[in-house]
């Protein structure tokens, strides 16, 4: 027990350390929309509290779904001080690291060689794609930490049967991060297939196991996806989504060469020609997903991100393997979160900065870290000999 705590408090110190390294070469980012919605809105709210200015008023629906990220940048100023970005950078960090040691410890339950899931939660601290937006403004930051919080014991309260701690931590949770990305609509469909399991259970209806709950979800989603780019929803946000298909866009923020062809107008009431622009833009956006050499990218970067890219996804097969073989419920839910991103990212568009990729590529680093552990045990069968765990 107290060799383990020193690993988990070297891990915390070593991501302290790490961050605090890219700070100093690279030192604190300010996103755009930092600087233009976060901060303004932020400080808006600090001087609502001292009673000098009137709450802020949200002109766009799509800016409710910031407005916890809002509310934490001003808690920061509160406390802290109005434009400490020291203090909002520092407190992300340390989140992120206390993310870290979550992640360390379903490695360190499921995986055999104990060197592995430490190596493997210090990829997630040392990729710099991974760890760069923890130096940032932004609200992928704090997303990615509460959501790792929040996942692990939402998969943990299923397990044991808890099912009325499962509905209202993930009640919580959802509330929570929603109004910091809209994004959760989609991240949460793991959480939604583990809802319905449970439900139909409750109803007696047996056969509706966790797998065909998560193709019954997925399903829906898609469907619904796909009904919101037609002119049948009209609200503001579904607009948003139809905006992005209707100018076939691939990845966002390339201009011309992130699209697809114009839509074609006169053909928008058929159904076929809506489906199969749909299907086609889907199919595009998840290339454009895993794509290891992302476009617009410098030749440098594109070369960092591809080499650790490539054996990540080599070893995440393997991990999936490892997963059906061995029934591994907490890494098949791993496996599920990590194909809502790719579905996340089909149904909607991809980010030219891969900025929403950085809440998943924790959960695709795992699965190679499960998928590493997978392989070594195959070696050992062959070849049993001393190993260190």
């Amino acid at each position: 027990m107290k060799k383990t705590r020193i690993v988990f408090l070297c891990l915390f110190v070593a991501s302290l350390l790490a961050h605090l390294g890219l700070v100093q070469v690279k030192g604190i980012q300010l996103t755009k929309d930092f600087q233009t919605i976060y901060d303004p809105l932020a400080r808006q709210v600090v001087a609502w509290i001292h009673g000098g200015a009137d709450f802020p008023t949200i002109h766009r629906a799509v800016e409710f779904f910031h407005l916890n990220y809002v509310f934490f940048v001003a808690a920061v100023y509160f406390l802290f001080g109005i434009g400490n970005y020291v203090a909002l950078i520092s407190l992300q960090i340390i989140l992120s690291s206390f993310s870290c040691l979550v992640i360390f410890d379903v490695l360190r339950k499921h995986l055999s060689f104990r060197w592995i899931a430490l190596g493997a939660a210090a990829v997630t601290i040392l990729f710099f794609d991974s760890m760069f937006l923890n130096t940032a403004g932004s609200p992928e930051s704090l997303y990615r930490s509460l959501l790792i919080f929040a996942f692990f014991p939402i998969v943990h309260l299923y397990l044991k049967k808890r099912y009325t701690a499962f509905f209202a931590v993930a009640a919580v949770a959802f509330l929570v991060l929603l109004f910091i990305r809209i994004e959760t609509v989609f991240l949460f469909i793991p959480v939604y297939a583990l809802s319905l399991s449970i439900i139909s259970e409750k109803l007696g209806v047996k056969d509706l196991s966790p797998a065909r709950a998560a193709v019954t979800v997925v399903l829906l989603v898609v469907t619904i996806s796909l009904l919101a780019k037609t002119h049948m929803f009209s609200h503001e946000i579904f607009a948003a989504d139809r905006d992005y298909f209707v100018r076939g866009i691939v990845v966002a923020d390339l201009g011309p060469a992130g699209k697809i062809e114009p839509f074609d107008v006169s053909r928008a009431d058929s159904v076929t020609y809506v489906l199969e622009r749909g299907s086609r833009l889907f199919l595009l956006r998840i290339t454009q997903f895993l794509n290891i050499l992302p476009p617009s990218w410098s030749a440098g970067h594109k070369i960092y991100y591809a080499a650790h890219m490539v054996p990540l996804y080599i070893l995440a097969l393997f991990g999936v393997v490892g997963t059906w073989q061995r029934r591994d419920f907490a890494f098949f839910m791993v496996t599920f979160f990590y194909v809502t991103a790719m579905i996340t990212h089909g149904l909607t568009r991809v980010d030219a900065a891969h900025r929403t990729n950085f809440i998943s590529i924790v959960f695709l680093i795992m699965l190679a870290g499960y998928g590493l552990n997978y392989l070594f045990e195959k070696c050992r069968k062959r070849d049993p000999g001393p190993a260190f765990k």
